[in-house]
């Protein structure tokens, strides 16, 4: 039994790309601000902090997180995060 990752939205995470995803360099390591998580914290909806990649989402599951730094999240931020899921439901993406 893993042990439970202590992650909370706001937080940066620097994580791998999973085997499926075919990534040109598997051993990059790529970090972002989670948005979301699963109330089990097994995934979490993380922003993309990488130049060129910034602000685009994507699901990390516990198992690719290399490591955590606590951040702080605001009100603001998450007024952001839910008119973009908004948008998203609109677009239907």
């Amino acid at each position: 039994m893993k042990a439970e990752i202590d992650v909370s939205v706001g937080d940066i995470v620097f994580y791998r790309l999973e085997p499926r995803s075919l990534p040109v360099n598997p051993e990059r390591v790529w970090t972002g601000k989670v948005e979301w998580l699963h109330s089990k914290k097994c995934l979490f909806v993380v922003s993309s902090l990488e130049q060129g990649y910034e602000g685009l989402c994507e699901i990390v599951y516990t198992s690719q997180i290399v490591k955590i730094e606590k951040g702080t999240f605001t009100k603001a931020d998450t007024a952001t995060f839910n008119q973009d899921v908004q948008s998203l439901k609109t677009t239907g993406c």
